[in-house]
């Protein structure tokens, strides 16, 4: 499915959804196996959650 899928986005997109992996990691950790995040854990995530909105709403021209 994700080959698939990467040959419909571009390279700029597909790293972008992949650079999310360690947030969707850290969710599905807490949610079933109960794992806490350490605050640089939680700075990590809100970091790359940043740089993900700034490289979507303001592309380069």
């Amino acid at each position: 499915m994700q080959t698939k899928f990467q040959q419909a986005v571009t390279p700029t997109r597909a790293s972008i959804i992949f650079s999310m992996e360690p947030i969707f990691a850290a969710l599905t950790a807490y949610f079933f196996i109960n794992e806490k995040l350490s605050n640089f854990g939680i700075a990590g995530a809100a970091f790359i959650f940043i740089g993900i909105l700034t490289s979507e709403l303001w592309p380069k021209k």
